[in-house]
């Protein structure tokens, strides 16, 4: 009997994308082929309102490459971009991976956070969330058990992608009407956690 082989356990996108990774025949044929695939995913993550604490493939991965690529237009999508840049599919696939595999090691880290009130419902919290150790953030939404990322912030009239906490702090007291005093500190949040005031 031919042998058979388990399904491969997929925690994230990074897990499915090694899986393309191995077999990219399979998959794609073009770049713009994957970035699609990559969207479709997110758009099934978000009807099941999962969320995965990894970095965001969509956006944000090219933000980040804006960051890398100062010279890069990503106006039309991170797979454009890529392919402009490379001399064919094949060589704009494999620089991908390893664009991917360097994007992967960020860390999306909650640098503040803030609970709403009740006339803001059904948004619950704000986090300001930092890409560490670059100086990338975005805000996180948090609708009950529905978790939604935005897009990553940029700061002053030039609209710089380098951004500081404390400009994030402003971004969300400017859109969201919270007052400076509202943010949580460690303090305050272990304290919710025991549950006392």
């Amino acid at each position: 009997m031919p042998k058979t082989y388990p399904p491969p356990q997929l925690r994230h996108i990074f897990d499915w994308l090694e899986q393309v990774r191995l077999r990219p025949s399979m998959f794609f044929s073009r770049l713009g082929q994957l970035e699609n695939m990559v969207y479709g995913y997110y758009a099934g993550l978000a009807v099941h309102a999962i969320h995965e604490d990894v970095p965001e493939m969509t956006s944000h991965f090219s933000t980040w490459l804006r960051y890398r690529y100062r010279s890069w237009s990503l106006s039309l999508g991170w797979a454009h971009a890529i392919t402009s840049h490379t001399k064919d599919e094949q060589a704009a696939a494999e620089h991908f991976f390893e664009l991917v595999e360097a994007y992967r090691k960020l860390r999306p880290v909650v640098r503040a956070r803030v609970r709403l009130t009740a006339r803001q419902l059904p948004l619950e919290r704000i986090e300001v969330v930092q890409y560490a150790p670059k100086p990338l953030h975005f805000v996180r939404y948090h609708f009950g058990s529905r978790v939604v990322n935005g897009r990553c912030l940029t700061a002053g009239p030039e609209a710089r992608l380098k951004t500081t906490l404390a400009e994030a702090r402003r971004w969300v007291e400017e859109h969201h009407a919270v007052r400076p005093e509202a943010w949580e500190t460690d303090a305050t949040s272990s304290r919710r956690r025991r549950g006392t005031r």
